[in-house]
């Protein structure tokens, strides 16, 4: 339900006139839902710069602020942006990856997802009050998908503060082989993030750590 209010003013042998008013939090956009994981999220189409194919692409394994790795378009270095540790999964798409190219603030970033979708016209809707308690780094709304299932929606500036928070760890699609057998970590850890993306990065960083 979105509210709003709907007047109408009809004259015989002339027609009707509706007027629609709609609360300025509600927008019909065009955007691109794209899937992760099994998950589809969706990000507003002028906020996509490129889709490129993972295959053509040379990650180069990076150190610091580029922990994740990062690739090189149109003379920029691009940090490349991984959302499976965030949801949980490192079970990857068998049939090859994408690189989302996305404009932020600052430069761009490279997301890592299964698949990129068709453009479609969607009602921008603001984040549900129980989501928003936790404040989610990287939802800028949602949207109600075709088949009515909701539709989560991804914004650059908000994964570019997910990746700049995130911990340094090496990914596993730049270096599989370097990935050694840790010795048992003996002491309790507290985590405290306020990115709940982030907190379950980590979270799940060490607990692979024992």
């Amino acid at each position: 339900e979105v509210t709003g209010s709907v007047h109408f003013q009809t004259q015989p042998g002339q027609g009707t006139k509706f007027i629609l008013n709609l609360p300025v939090s509600v927008a019909i956009q065009k955007a691109n839902t794209f899937s992760v994981a099994g998950n589809r999220f969706g990000m507003l189409s002028n906020l996509i710069v490129k889709v490129l194919s993972l295959d053509t692409q040379t990650v180069e394994k990076g150190h610091g602020a580029y922990h994740q790795g990062y690739i090189s378009y149109e003379g920029h270095r691009v940090p490349i942006i991984d959302l499976y540790p965030a949801l949980n999964t490192t079970e990857r798409n068998q049939h090859g990856s994408s690189i989302m190219i996305v404009e932020h603030f600052e430069g761009f970033l490279g997301v890592l997802v299964d698949e990129v979708h068709d453009e479609r016209e969607i009602i921008v809707r603001d984040i549900d009050p129980y989501l928003k308690f936790y404040q989610p780094v990287g939802l800028m709304g949602n949207a109600i998908a075709e088949d009515g299932t909701v539709l989560l929606l991804i914004e650059p500036n908000g994964l570019k503060e997910m990746w700049r928070t995130s911990p340094e760890y090496d990914s596993s699609l730049i270096d599989e082989a370097t990935a050694a057998e840790t010795p048992e970590f003996s002491h309790r850890v507290l985590l405290v993030d306020d990115s709940t993306i982030a907190l379950k990065i980590e979270k799940m960083i060490f607990e692979s750590l024992g």
